[in-house]
């Protein structure tokens, strides 16, 4: 059972998940101010300016949809509700709660406390839920080693320790890098202020709206008969309904007025100065927003409400959408990200004008504009068309006379030659990446030798001593700290073979050669990310197997190292040699201004699915294969996992590209 089910267990035992603000009282009291009033996550929302700027943002964060997109190459995004985060996101993140009720929950606790804080509960390794703890509960601490990890009481007193990778924590602006600063706590004394000032009006109405005073008599009551003359005084003239009574003095008593009457103490004025107060307190200058309509007119309310989206919202939904990008798609195609356009419509007049202009100068099509007004697609691809103006042509095609159909050029010998001359140079540049294979070779063996040998000794002990649980933690941990040692171990052949390659490319295309350092730095990175992932993720299948079959895991996950240290350099070298060779290649062509790209397929016993490949010319930016797609040849259909923009297509391809 998660930690976030056995805490919520424990408060539906006791009533308290009944009423939802019960979630926002912390079981702490505040501070006390210079105002007299004591000051705390709890009290201060008896302040009905923080209580609206606290529900303003929750919701209206909470109801905007959240969706999964996937990255579409080279550039775009589309939603993919096949997704499994997808449910989770945008409808509910656990069995108990809606996605609404968990972000709006979310952000009570990071605008009150600081820090919005949810366990993520895995299964087979993915995500599939998203469990609320409260951050009053919860102690981030950073070990020696530098990791933060999460403490958290649990009712009994219990304390359970959560691993960083297993805690979702979005916190607010951070002075410490653990925790995220309370909006209550760095506004304490406006927020005692505003209590105060509003505790002050309900004393003086309650009085019967007179202020203090003093009654002088003359001369000496006894004591029996001041009683029964308070008494009278308290009964005649005390309380909101006695509020306006003519007070009447006998036997020359008289009434002294003492202390500040409401207007001489600026009491509406201090109480309207405290709603802005508070509302920079939570970055809201839009103070129609919760209530204030003093400076609010028709002319200016639309642009207070873009920039309520602007200045307050966004900057949290950034913060938002990077911590679950980061925590929970790890770096695949996937993200998620706040659809905001509804917020930030204007009347119908602009909008209809925005999107006149955008359909005739091309860049929305009726569907796009009708897909933005949340209304079905025109029937048939009717709407999916884009026009342009007939008038607009670049300017020097404008002095050139109309240009005749050219026909089909013939192919002389001179085009055969150059032709020939091309596939000589890829098959050169192919065997030149091929010869680096035995320096890539040695340097992956130390990878995988290494590997082998810190894994299998982690698992003895832990599974041991500790049990899978403890063993993941320390999985994660090792290859976090392994991908730069794989990166650093692998640069000099990878920088090696960069450089004959960048020379030769730039030789054969009769430039300069470029500079291919950016490459090369992205190249070494997707290969540290990719092999540390790739083996993780193997590792901890290979653990769950061996426990649900009761097999040693030990014995299992060894047989696994044992054939990767044995096989799996060979296939690293050849792969690498492949993708470095074409990768500088490309970045040489783009340089030298080609603008079109040929697969070319080296040797007569290349793969069927290589074959169907050779000679299919793309634009330099774009893929030969889309992600998703497959490719078909007579062994049948291969799968493409990732867009393909050079090779290797798959795990021994020796294929090449080459200018169009």
């Amino acid at each position: 059972m998660s930690i976030s089910k056995r805490i919520t267990g424990w408060l539906q035992r006791r009533g308290l998940l009944s009423e939802p603000d019960s979630w926002l009282v912390r079981n702490f009291g505040g501070r006390p101010v210079h105002s007299g009033v004591q000051v705390s996550e709890q009290t201060a929302m008896q302040s009905t300016a923080v209580f609206s700027c606290v529900r303003l943002i929750s919701g209206t964060i909470a109801s905007l949809p959240l969706p999964v997109y996937r990255n579409i190459e080279p550039r775009g995004k589309l939603r993919d509700k096949n997704h499994d985060l997808y449910k989770i996101l945008h409808d509910r993140p656990n069995p108990e709660q809606s996605s609404y009720q968990w972000r709006q929950m979310g952000l009570a606790h990071q605008l009150l406390w600081g820090d919005w804080i949810s366990e993520i509960e895995y299964r087979d390794n993915k995500p599939v839920a998203l469990w609320p703890i409260p951050p009053w509960l919860v102690d981030v601490k950073r070990g020696d080693r530098g990791f933060v990890y999460y403490d958290v009481t649990l009712p009994n007193q219990q304390v359970v320790r959560l691993p960083a990778y297993k805690v979702l924590h979005i916190r607010n602006l951070m002075t410490d890098g653990l925790r995220g600063m309370s909006c209550i706590r760095a506004g304490a004394e406006a927020i005692g202020l505003s209590i105060a000032a509003e505790e002050f009006g309900a004393r003086f109405y309650g009085e019967g709206a007179n202020v203090g005073g003093l009654i002088e008599y003359p001369g000496k009551l006894k004591d029996d008969k001041l009683d029964e003359f308070k008494n009278s005084l308290r009964e005649s003239y005390t309380g909101l309904g006695k509020s306006h009574r003519l007070m009447v003095l006998e036997e020359g008593t008289k009434y002294h007025r003492v202390g500040i009457p409401p207007n001489e103490a600026q009491f509406l004025e201090l109480r309207k100065f405290q709603v802005a107060e508070i509302g920079r307190l939570f970055g809201i200058s839009q103070l129609h927003k919760i209530g204030d309509l003093e400076r609010a007119t028709f002319s200016n309310i639309e642009q207070q409400n873009i920039e309520f989206v602007v200045d307050t919202i966004r900057p949290l939904l950034v913060n938002i959408e990077q911590e679950i990008n980061y925590k929970l798609f790890n770096d695949t195609p996937h993200f998620s990200e706040f659809v905001v356009d509804g917020l930030l419509r204007g009347d119908t007049q602009t909008r209809y004008q925005a999107y006149s202009v955008a359909r005739q100068w091309g860049w929305l099509s009726a569907n796009d504009v009708r897909e933005l007004e949340n209304m079905n697609p025109l029937p048939d691809d009717q709407g999916d068309m884009y026009l342009i103006p007939m008038n607009m042509v670049p300017a020097e095609q404008a002095k050139m006379p109309d240009p005749q159909e050219p026909e089909p050029p013939e192919e002389d010998d001179r085009s055969v030659e150059k032709r020939e001359q091309r596939n000589r140079q890829a098959l050169h540049r192919a065997r030149t990446a091929k010869s680096h294979e035995r320096i890539f070779e040695e340097k992956a063996r130390e990878v995988c030798t290494r590997e082998k040998r810190n894994v299998m000794k982690a698992l003895e002990k832990h599974m041991g001593e500790r049990g899978s649980a403890s063993f993941d933690d320390w999985l994660e941990d090792f290859y976090r700290e392994f991908q730069p040692y794989v990166k650093d171990t692998m640069r000099p052949a990878i920088v090696g073979l960069a450089e004959v390659m960048q020379s030769m490319t730039a030789e054969e295309m009769g430039v300069d050669a470029p500079d291919v350092q950016r490459d090369i730095d992205k190249f070494i990175e997707d290969q540290g990310i990719a092999h540390t992932a790739r083996s993780r993720a193997v590792i901890k299948q290979l653990v769950r197997r061996a426990e649900e079959e009761n097999l040693d895991p030990v014995e299992v996950v060894g047989e696994r190292l044992d054939d990767w240290e044995e096989n799996r350099p060979a296939q690293i070298a050849n792969d690498s040699t492949v993708a470095v060779g074409n990768r500088v290649a490309k970045a040489v062509f783009a340089a030298a201004g080609v603008q079109r790209l040929r697969w070319q397929a080296i040797g007569a016993d290349t793969c069927p699915y290589c074959q169907e490949m050779d000679g299919r010319v793309v634009g330099i930016d774009e893929p030969f294969v889309a992600r998703d797609d497959d490719l078909e040849s007579e062994d049948g259909r291969m799968p493409i996992n990732k867009p393909t923009l050079e090779p290797p297509l798959h795990m021994g391809c020796v294929c090449v590209v080459g200018p169009e």
